[in-house]
This record gives structure tokens, sequence and C-alpha cells, in this order.
């Protein structure tokens, strides 16, 4: 599988690194674990509400999920960045 144009400046389109991210970003199973992310962060947004009290526990699994579920979306696109490049990539 190769890549085009340079990602990053840095990454060619023949660089070990990249090839293994851009397999792994062009997998069906990574497309569909994306997917399950969206679903499951867009229950927690309709789980949330602001007269929830602040102190509860549904509060703060709220809060720590979006956590995790940002750096999870976060670390895909970074991933993306990698494999596709961002700017000037060619």
């Amino acid at each position: 599988m190769r890549c085009d144009g340079n990602s990053l400046i840095i990454m060619g389109p023949d660089n070990w690194f990249r090839l293994q991210i851009t397999r792994l970003v062009k997998s069906p199973r990574f497309d569909m674990f994306i997917l399950l992310l969206i679903a499951i962060s867009s229950i927690l947004l309709a789980l949330d509400n602001p007269l929830n009290d602040p102190k509860s526990g549904l509060a703060s699994f709220l809060l720590y999920s979006d956590y995790i579920l940002t750096s999870l979306f976060l670390a895909e696109s970074l991933l993306k960045i990698i494999s596709f490049g961002l700017l000037f990539n060619g």
C-alpha cells in the first residue's frame, strides 16, 4: 500500500511507520470502531442534562467518558494526519 506525497514534511511515501498507520486507518474494522465511538458519544450526549446534579455519579461518569472519547477522537485524527498528511502533502 503506497501513500501519496509527504506527511508532516518528514515522512515520505515509503516510510515504514506511515505505511503501517495507513494500513490500520484504511481497515474496515477501524472504521467500524470509530462509528461505534460516535454512536456511544451521541448516546452519552443525549443523557447529559444541565439540570443534573453536578455531584451525582451520572455527572462524573459523563465527564470521564467525555475525556476518554475526546482522547480517542484525538488519536484518530493524529493517525489520519500521519497517514494522509495535513497540508502541502502533494
